[in-house]
């Protein structure tokens, strides 16, 4: 990996860290308004962006919850943002919710 991919890595992350903290406790806890969410687009453009704003998201919930919400958090986050980027598989699970789903 070149020092170019790395840069771009760190800015994203800390962009997405700066963005979710600025915007205090409405970036946590069991209703959360992330603005910096808005950074996974990044992914459709290319992959390297998957593991910057993992990284970012990581950082963001060590600020706040510690390591115990980094642990579980890690292992699940990288996957599903990956597979996210298969628009078939996001149908899918779209229409798996909208159609299986108790809750209306």
């Amino acid at each position: 990996m070149n020092t170019r991919k790395l840069t771009l890595i760190a800015v994203v992350a800390a962009l997405y860290v700066v963005l979710t903290v600025s915007l205090g406790m409405l970036g946590y806890g069991p209703i959360q308004f992330r603005v910096s969410e808005i950074l996974n687009l990044l992914a459709l453009i290319h992959p390297i962006y998957i593991f910057a704003v993992g990284l970012g998201c990581a950082i963001s919930n060590l600020y706040v919850y510690g390591i115990i919400d980094v642990a579980g958090y890690k292992k699940w986050a990288v996957p599903f943002s990956y597979l996210g980027k298969n628009p078939i598989l996001v149908y899918m699970i779209f229409a798996y919710n909208r159609f299986f789903s108790t809750t209306y």
